[in-house]
């Protein structure tokens, strides 16, 4: 009955004694590697093996003999067979010791894994051309498999990561408690998301936190469970998210400030033409000769909101070109366009130009910048200065413009970037909006602007990468 079961069994079975002698066979065998039973029997089993394994085959046979035990062969090697017609074919061995008769012998059972790593191929390839990270794990944490993406996403290469617990991408204040959230899921594996209205992240080789989506997918064969993980870095989606928040907030805002501002000089308008008519009908020319006047400069008010609500909309449109800025040019346009304010405030205007790399940039927008600054630096000056410097450092373009004006209080210097702050009389024309545009305007040529401000003056800092 025993050499029936031996016989007929779905696995190659090969018997050898300790000097690699093969002494049994069964049909599966012998149909796997194309020789009959007599062709095989008293033949060593290097018979079997390609060459560039046969010469060093001994040494493992008399190695497996002195401690004899069940066990894979070859475990972390690639094994091939070598057919009778000399073509070779991976394989898979499990060894035994048997004892019959006093002697010692191996049983070892081969499978032929072709089919099995021609599925496993083309499981890589889709798992390597997957749009998302891919990571699989064993029931342990330690990571069997990555692909290009993930390894993008977290900035490790798969030689620094196979091997590796999973932990090694959580962050570290997570790193502790996770291999408990790994054993609680392989104890009850299912398809899900990780961590369901909690926020997740991954811990970048840089130490960088990374907003990620992480999806759960449990892998069994007959003896073990796999967990794949599909990774999906959510940085730029949160960043969006987020600046779809605030873009939502500040309409709303300039929803109800635009409203209020453009309503209360329409009030104003239309009160004094109700005064303009009682002075027309009590033939009193002079009064309403005042109160049209008064109605010019609340117009020439509202068009200046106007205007820079119109610019304000147009802030969010496609970008221009880039080009070099000429800061002579614009320093000599400047002289012109505000030259009567210039006389009336008895500002002087200065430069120093002392870059040595030129700036390319989008010139309108950086025009309107400096415009701005400039134009509120002679406003809010008397008998004073204000003065453009620029220069270069650690492959940065720095421009400063410093005034010696009335400075900006103290209290009102964190709205200073807010929509329709104002922070001295109210008798100087302006909207309120200025300082918000250009804020913007930086934010759109991925520039930093900052400020230091005293009642002796402010100085507004710009600061472009090169």
């Amino acid at each position: 009955m025993y050499k029936e079961i031996f016989e007929s069994s779905p696995t190659a079975i090969i018997i050898i004694d300790k000097n690699g002698i093969i002494r049994l066979t069964n049909k599966c065998a012998e149909d796997l590697f194309s020789y009959s039973k007599n062709e095989l029997m008293g033949k060593n089993i290097s018979i079997l093996l390609p060459n560039d394994l046969k010469s060093q085959h001994s040494i493992f046979v008399g190695n497996y003999f002195l401690n004899p035990q069940k066990r894979q062969m070859g475990e972390g090697r690639k094994l091939y067979g070598l057919k009778k017609d000399h073509k070779t074919f991976p394989i898979e061995v499990g060894l035994s010791p048997i004892h019959s008769k006093g002697e010692t012998l191996a049983m070892s059972t081969v499978i032929d894994i072709t089919e099995r790593l021609k599925v496993q191929k083309r499981f890589e390839a889709a798992f390597e051309a997957a749009p998302n990270g891919m990571l699989m794990i064993d029931a342990q944490g330690k990571i069997l498999l990555t692909n290009k993406k993930l390894e993008e996403i977290f900035g490790y290469s798969k030689l620094e990561l196979i091997g590796m617990p999973v932990e090694t991408l959580v962050p570290m204040n997570s790193r502790k408690n996770h291999p408990l959230f790994v054993q609680s899921y392989i104890s009850n594996p299912q398809p899900r998301l990780m961590g369901e209205g909690r926020e997740l992240f991954g811990q970048h080789k840089s130490g960088e936190l990374i907003a990620v989506e992480v999806g759960l997918q449990p892998l069994s064969t007959q003896s073990e469970i796999f967990v794949i993980s599909s990774i999906v870095d959510i940085t730029k989606r949160k960043h969006s998210e987020e600046l779809l928040k605030n873009k939502s907030n500040e309409i709303e805002e300039f929803a109800y400030r635009t409203s209020h501002d453009l309503r209360a000089p329409l009030l104003t308008i239309s009160a004094l033409s109700d005064f303009i008519i009682e002075d027309i009908e009590n033939e009193k020319p002079q009064e309403a000769l005042t109160n049209i006047k008064k109605i010019k400069s609340v117009a020439v008010k509202l068009n200046t909101l106007i205007e820079d609500i119109l610019i304000l909309t147009k802030l969010d449109q496609e970008s221009e070109p880039t080009e070099t800025f000429n800061f002579n040019a614009f320093i000599d346009s400047i002289k012109q366009k505000f030259d009567i304010q210039l006389q009336e405030n008895k500002v002087e205007v200065l430069s120093s130009f002392s870059h040595q790399k030129q700036l390319i940039t989008q010139k309108t927008r950086l025009t309107q910048i400096l415009e701005n600054l400039i134009s509120n630096s002679i406003k809010y000056n008397q008998n004073g200065f204000v003065k453009i410097l620029t220069f270069n450092s650690d492959r940065k373009f720095h421009i400063q413009v410093i005034d010696d004006g009335l400075g900006i209080p103290q209290d009102s210097q964190k709205d200073v970037f807010k929509m329709f702050k104002r922070f001295h009389s109210q008798n100087i024309p302006g909207s309120g909006l200025g300082l918000y545009m250009i804020k913007k305007h930086c934010e759109k040529l991925n520039s930093k602007v900052s400020f230091e401000s005293s009642d002796k003056g402010t100085i507004f800092y710009l600061e472009f990468d090169l």
